[in-house]
Parts: C-alpha cells; sequence; structure tokens
C-alpha cells in the first residue's frame, strides 16, 4: 500500500494543475485532516517509513519552559508552516512550524475568550474557552483560521459566554466574529446554555458548520447545527434540530463532535435525549420521548436545507442509559463503496452506506436483538472517531469480547477492522494493547489515531505517543484471539488469530501531560508531528534521532580530523531519556519511570549487561544527583531520596519520601543540597526532615518570584532563571514572610532559554545558539559583562525542547550537576 501512496504523491507534484491541491494536502488543515474527517495524511513523508519513525523525538516545544501556557484541549492544524491552536484559558497561539516560536496571540493577554458565567459542570457554562480544533479557510481571497469560543465582549448576551465563530487571517488579524451561534443565560433558573466546545467548524461552499450541544446535560439542550455565512459570519438559517422542533423548547441530541462532508451531504452523530437517562437493567425509567426523536444518531442532512437525508438510530429510547454518539462521523471512501463509521460510547462500532444510511455492518456483531438491547448502554467512553486508511478502519471500540467482558476491555486498545469484509471472521485486522505502562488502560487513556501509508499515531493519557504498523507495512510478530475473552491457542468461531501489534516508536513528551483527552490527536504535516498536552505544551515531533537511549562514556582520545575515536558505549537503549551523575556514579532515567545504576560493565558487541535497576515507577519525570545521593521528582510532584537497596524482581523498597507536593515542576541538587521549583516560581530548600505520612515539614522557602521557569545548582551555588532571560543567584538568605532578598543578578539578556550548572561553572544558552559562561562578575545596574562566549551554533537554541537546550550546553557532567527540567 505505501508503494501507492507514493505514486499518488509523485503525480500530483509533477502535475502543475494539482500543485496547488498537493501543498494544501501536506499540512492538516482542520480537526481529522480534512473535512471528510478520516483522521489520514495521505501523501508520503518520513512518518510513513518505517525505518524512519524509530528515529522520532521531540523537536521542540511550546513554551519552551516547564510552565505550560493552559491546557491544550484542542488539536493543532498545521498551514503554510504555521501551527494554530488555541487553549482552554481562552487564548489562540500561531507559531512557527519549524522552531516553535510564538508569532502571535488572540486576543492579547489578559482578554481571554471566557465568559463569565462559571455555572454548571463539564468547565462550566461560559468559561471553557477554546476546546476544539481550528480550521483553515479562505475568505475574500484570504487565508484565514476559524475557531469557536465563548465571547466574554457585554454585547453578547451580557459577556456570560455566549459563543462565536471567529475568523482571523493568518498575520493574526481579525476579519470577523460571527453572529451569536450558542447562547447562554446564567441567571437563577435559566435554562439556555449552549456550547460549542467540542465541535470544530466545517467549510463547506460558501458556509460554516458548527454543532451545538450543552455542558454534561446541565439541563440537557436541543441539539441542532448553526450556519454562519463564510464571508461576512452572519447567521444563515438552517432549520435541523435532533428533537422536536428547532426552536419549540424541546431537549435531547446534543452535535458533540465536528461535522463532515463528502462535499454533497453533512454527516454527524447525535447524544442521549431521555431525561433522567435509563439505566440497565431498564426498569421503571420515566420520561417520555420527543418527537420526533434524531438523538443517539448517525446522521446525514442536506448541506443547503438541513432537512434529514437518513437517521441511523440503534440504541431506542427505552434503552437511553446516555451512550451520546460522541465520536462523530468519518467518511470511508472504500473497494466497497462509500461508508460512514463511527463507534458509539457504548463501545459498539457501526458503519452505514453513505447513500442510504443502511447498516453495512456492526461491530461486534450483536445485532440489535435482545442480547443488544440487554447490554449497558450507558455513559461510557468509546468518545473518540476513528482514522480511515484504504479499507481499515483503526479505532478505540468495545471489541469482540465487549458482551462477556463487559465495557471497560477495549480500554486501552485499538482494533483495526476491515471495513469491507464480508464475514464475522474477517472483520478484525489486528488489535494494539496501549494500557500500561503506555497509558493508564482506562476510558481516556488513548486518543483519536491518526495515519499516514499504515503508520498509525496515537497519543496516551500518559504523555506517549505511539507509532504502530499495519502488518502490510511492517511484518508483524505476535498473534491474539480476535476476542480478547480466549487465548491465541484456545479461539473458537467466528473468531480467530490476528496481529498484535507492538510499538515501533514510543515518544514521550517532556511535560508527560496528556495527549488522549477527548479531542486529543496527532497531527501529521509535512513529515512532522504536532500534538499539544493537557499540561500546556505543545510539541513537535520529528525523525533524525537515530541515537536515542545510546549512552557513550570519553576514553581520553580527542578527534583528529573527522575521526573521533575516543568513546566507549555503555548502553544502548531507545526508552533512556535522561542521565545524571553524582559523584562517581552514573545514572540512567527510563520513558517507563525505571531507573538505572551503572555498574561499571561496558558494552560489548548489543550487550550492555552493566546497569542495576533501582526503581520502576511509571509516575517517574526527574532524577538528579549531587554528592552521590540520587533524587527522583514525580509527576504527582512527590519527591524520593534513594536509600541504597535496589529492586527485587518487582519490588523498588529503596526510596524515602521527601516531600508531596503537587506544585513541584523541577528539582536541583548539589554539595549535599536539594531544591525544587514550584509552578508559581517559588523556591525551597531541603532542611533535612523527609516526609511522616502526609506531613513533609523538612522544607524552607528561598524565593517567590512568578517570573521563575529553571533551577540549577553546582558546588555551593543555586541559580535560576527567570521567563524575561535574568539569571540570579542565591546569596543566603532565606525568605522572611514575603520578602526574598537573597538573590544577586547575573544577567539580564532576554534571549537565554536554558541554564546548566557544574563544577562551580554556571553556562546558558540563548535562542540564537549562542552559548555563554559565566566569568564570576555580577550585574552593576544594567550592564552584565560577566559573561564569556562559548559557541555560536544555531541549531542549538532554536526550536530546542528544554532538556536539549540544557544538554547543548557543554558543562561536564560531574558532581553536582543537575537537570533543570523534566526530561524528554
Amino acid at each position: 500500500m505505501r508503494p501507492v501512496l507514493g505514486w499518488i504523491a509523485r503525480l500530483i507534484l509533477c502535475n502543475p494543475v494539482l500543485m496547488a491541491a498537493a501543498h494544501a494536502q501536506v499540512d492538516w488543515q482542520t480537526y481529522r485532516h480534512d473535512s471528510a474527517r478520516a483522521g489520514m495524511q495521505p501523501f508520503a513523508s518520513d512518518l510513513s517509513n518505517p525505518a524512519k519513525v524509530g528515529t522520532l523525538g521531540v523537536g521542540w516545544s511550546f513554551p519552551p519552559t516547564s510552565n505550560g501556557v493552559g491546557a491544550f484541549l484542542a488539536s493543532p492544524i498545521v498551514v503554510n508552516d504555521m501551527v494554530f491552536i488555541g487553549s482552554q484559558d481562552g487564548y489562540f497561539y500561531a507559531l512557527d512550524a519549524a522552531t516553535g516560536q510564538l508569532k502571535w496571540q488572540y486576543p492579547p493577554p489578559g482578554n481571554p475568550l471566557k465568559g463569565s458565567c462559571g455555572q454548571g459542570g463539564n468547565g462550566t457554562w461560559g468559561q471553557y474557552g477554546i476546546r476544539s480544533s481550528a480550521t483553515y479557510a479562505k475568505i475574500g481571497g484570504q487565508d484565514a483560521v476559524i475557531f469557536g469560543a465563548p465571547d466574554p465582549d457585554p454585547r453578547a448576551d451580557g459577556g456570560q459566554g455566549s459563543a462565536r465563530l471567529f475568523a482571523l487571517t493568518l498575520g493574526g488579524g481579525l476579519i470577523w466574529k460571527s453572529d451569536i451561534v450558542a447562547h447562554v443565560d446564567c441567571r437563577p433558573g435559566s435554562v439556555p446554555h449552549e456550547r460549542i466546545a467540542f465541535s470544530s467548524p466545517l467549510v463547506l461552499g460558501n458556509k460554516v458548520y458548527v454543532g451545538v450541544h450543552d455542558a454534561g446535560d446541565d439541563p440537557i439542550q436541543q441539539g441542532r447545527v448553526a450556519v454562519v455565512d463564510l464571508s461576512s459570519g452572519n447567521l444563515v438559517p438552517f432549520p435541523y434540530a435532533s428533537t422536536g422542533t428547532l426552536g419549540d423548547g424541546t431537549r435531547g441530541g446534543g452535535v458533540w463532535n465536528s461535522l463532515a462532508t463528502d462535499g454533497t451531504g453533512v454527516y454527524f452523530t447525535t447524544g442521549n435525549t431521555r431525561i433522567p437517562p435509563c439505566f440497565t437493567p431498564y426498569n421503571n425509567c420515566t420520561g417520555s420521548e420527543p418527537s420526533p426523536n434524531h438523538g443517539l444518531s448517525m446522521i446525514r442532512v442536506d448541506k443547503e436545507t438541513g432537512n434529514i437525508a437518513w437517521s441511523f438510530k440503534p440504541v431506542p429510547f427505552s434503552r437511553d442509559g446516555d451512550p451520546d454518539w460522541a465520536a462523530g462521523a468519518a467518511i470511508m471512501s472504500t473497494s466497497c463503496g462509500e461508508l460512514i463509521a463511527s463507534v458509539q460510547k457504548d463501545g459498539w462500532s457501526y458503519a452505514v452506506n453513505a447513500g442510504n444510511g443502511s447498516m453495512r455492518w456492526q461491530f461486534p456483531s450483536t445485532g440489535l436483538g435482545t442480547a443488544f438491547l440487554n447490554a449497558v448502554h450507558g455513559d461510557d467512553d468509546y468518545k473518540r472517531p476513528g482514522a480511515a486508511w484504504n479499507d481499515v478502519l483503526i479505532i478505540n471500540t468495545g471489541g469482540e469480547s465487549l458482551v462477556q467482558d463487559g465495557i471497560g476491555k477495549g480500554y486501552g486498545k485499538l482494533h483495526a477492522l476491515n471495513a469491507c469484509a464480508t464475514t464475522e471472521q474477517d472483520r478484525v485486522r489486528w488489535i494494539a494493547d496501549l494500557g500500561p505502562p503506555y497509558s493508564s488502560g482506562g476510558g481516556y487513556s488513548v486518543g483519536a489515531p491518526t495515519v499516514t501509508g499504515g503508520i498509525v499515531f496515537v497519543g496516551t493519557d500518559q504523555g506517549h505517543l505511539i507509532v504502530l504498523g499495519d502488518p502490510s507495512v511492517v511484518p508483524a510478530a505476535e498473534k491474539l484471539c480476535s476476542n480478547i475473552h480466549y487465548s491465541p491457542s484456545a479461539c473458537p468461531p467466528p473468531y480467530v488469530p490476528v496481529w498484535s501489534l507492538k510499538p515501533l516508536a514510543d515518544v514521550l513528551m517532556p511535560d508527560h501531560g496528556s495527549i488522549a483527552w477527548l479531542r486529543k490527536e496527532a497531527a501529521l504535516a509535512k513529515g512532522r508531528v504536532f500534538v499539544g498536552t493537557l499540561n500546556g505544551h505543545v510539541y513537535m515531533i520529528q525523525s533524525g534521532f537515530s541515537d536515542v537511549g545510546t549512552i557513550w562514556r570519553y576514553t581520553g582520545t580527542p578527534c583528529s580530523g573527522d575521526s573521533c575515536p575516543g568513546w566507549q558505549m555503555l548502553d544502548n537503549n531507545p526508552k533512556t531519556i535522561s542521565i545524571i551523575s553524582g559523584g562517581d556514579q552514573l545514572f540512567q532515567l527510563h520513558n517507563d519511570g525505571w531507573i538505572w545504576r551503572y555498574t561499571g560493565t561496558p558494552c560489548s558487541g548489543d550487550s550492555c549487561p552493566g546497569w542495576q535497576r533501582l526503581d520502576n515507577n511509571p509516575k517517574t519525570v526527574a532524577i538528579v544527583a549531587g554528592d552521590n545521593q540520587l533524587y527522583q521528582l514525580h509527576n504527582d510532584g512527590w519527591i524520593w531520596r534513594y536509600t541504597g537497596t535496589p529492586c527485587s524482581g518487582d519490588s523498588c523498597p529503596g526510596w524515602q519520601r521527601l516531600d508531596n507536593n503537587p506544585k513541584t515542576v523541577a528539582i536541583a541538587a548539589a554539595d549535599g543540597n536539594l531544591f525544587q521549583l514550584h509552578n508559581d516560581g517559588w523556591i525551597w530548600r531541603y532542611t533535612g526532615t523527609p516526609c511522616s505520612g502526609d506531613s513533609c515539614p523538612g522544607w524552607q522557602r528561598l524565593d517567590n518570584n512568578p517570573k521563575t521557569v529553571a533551577i540549577a545548582a553546582a558546588g555551593g551555588n543555586l541559580f535560576q532563571l527567570h521567563n524575561d532571560g535574568w539569571i540570579w543567584r542565591y546569596n543566603g538568605t532565606p525568605c522572611s514572610g514575603d520578602s526574598c532578598p537573597g538573590w544577586q543578578r547575573l544577567d539580564n539578556n532576554p534571549k537565554t532559554v536554558a541554564i546548566v550548572a557544574g563544577d562551580n561553572q554556571l553556562y546558558q544558552l540563548h535562542n540564537d545558539g549562542w552559548i555563554w559562561r559565566y566569568t564570576g562578575t555580577p550585574c552593576s545596574g544594567d550592564s552584565c559583562p560577566g559573561w564569556q562566549r562559548l559557541d555560536n551554533n544555531p541549531t542549538a537554541g532554536s526550536g530546542a525542547t528544554p532538556a536539549r537546550r540544557a544538554a547543548a550546553i557543554p558543562a561536564r557532567v560531574g558532581s553536582g550537576s543537575t537537570i533543570t527540567r523534566a526530561p524528554e
């Protein structure tokens, strides 16, 4: 299948008539790539090359600091070498796709797109910010991006959180704000609290479509589709309503997803209508069914009139336990015709014929009779759309064992389904179990998959980007039963052994933030991957990190010309994400949280036996060492000190807890001292008293400056870096109340992006790649002359993650050296 992909790309690139379309397609212009919402990048690149994806690594981070800018619940789009994404905090960002540098944000700082209404659940009625991806469009001949958000302008229903669509130029200028498309009334006893939080705009012809839903059925709203004119943002009449007649007060059937189109029809799925929901065993249920009722349905409407062409509804009103059809529709162009495919919250997946809405297949194939009706159809977590690649649908679904084993067995797994198979035994193509250590294995543990050339990309709630290869592209070695209730050796008909895929690559996000939330996906554009995390960072991942995980020790022989023989390999494990030394000891941290100590035996060929395991906790995000003391930081802020007992089997008891503060984002150690940095900029020094139960009193505050983004320690010195580039050295005076005078300024250069320290030496890296060493003269007023330039290589500072930036500085790794960021 990959040769066909490459042939199509070459054909288009050689045909000037098709060049403009090709340029658009190598971008990622909307949620799920294009208006079909298929989640597929059709053009070949390094991302469709199995030999290249094994070398993926994080190329840059926005922002470059450990503190994020607000949770990214939306996913990025990539257009014209720019990345666009909105945050839950109500800001829309434009980044340089090559470097991650911020080009502009909308609106300016201090004026977020969040309403005043904090009432209600699921992110509140009016303060949910930007939770869905933007969409590219041409408006009046100029390139533009369109996204939805609450409008705090008092003219928008009093600024409570009624939502509009916003159209901006690629330079950040406002083209228009649409008429209000979703209304909020926060007054006591009021009903309207419509939202467009989970629906990315669909641009079709001269119109923009967006789905309207509610905030956690609090109370439930009437599902509908809002349509505005592309050139002006003015509302266009569109009479579709999921229940009753538009505007008649009937409730239910929210459109929680991004509408799709094949250019003729508009497709989407709808939510529940029963108030209150009716839960299994479906006895004594109350409430009357609205008429008409197109909730819990997959729907095609006419793009002009909004009239329903067909509606497919597998779960009847009598079994409405809130199994919203939240995932939305993916349009599949297959060898057996055009199909519309999706998964419902209850774990059943479907493909229907695009022309008439007749069911092509159900998975698992229980039919819609008694066994199906008596199963659980509730508020469960199959809410993410699938990716369509030729005749294959790749999706998080309940699986063949759904009825036998319950709703949760499919969580944390991807199924590849043969969409054109004519028998049940041929339906499942492969299964990938992405539970621990890659994810929690729960309902929100994997995001929406994306695919290019048979190579599949999916994020997890533990911050892993997992890459898989279809067996037609990358041969698989293991099998399991298509019904995971059974072993491969005892797999009864109609089930059959199918391929069990293992990751080709596993890239851990430096902040360990989830990339698996409701509308999270990996955007694939021009051979690079772009993701946003719930911890507030955007990352670009690219190939070319061929030596990831290889550790070398310098043996003393410098380079002679291009020959640099003076290195001895100590390990070659691709899971390694950071190394640190303290005293005469060397330690490494793996992306699964395992910590290892080097015992002195170098590699012999591919065998590297010289490592002893000290811990196996998947929460570990950083390690530091000083004076032969080893410390680790967990993603919940807990800090631990190694007490000397290595692991025995799966038991790793040799750790003592020193703190349990969820604000902790970084630690540093040197000469018997341990320091921590909080996400509010506060810096603390450990005074020697470990935790007793939940009480961890052994910390003294040294600073409280919210500008602090990094700390480094060496010898008897502690240093900090501010987000404006200022560098400070601690002079020994701790805080007294809110006064923290104990800091001396060493530099004030806004180009500074990272600092490291070692053997009483301090180094800094600038965003232009220049590296400087501190020579000992502190600042006097605005003059900071005490720095000597060591290098001017632009690749060191441009587009690097914090850990790589720090690694680019030539500080000798020795006693007292530190890592100032969570490693990648």
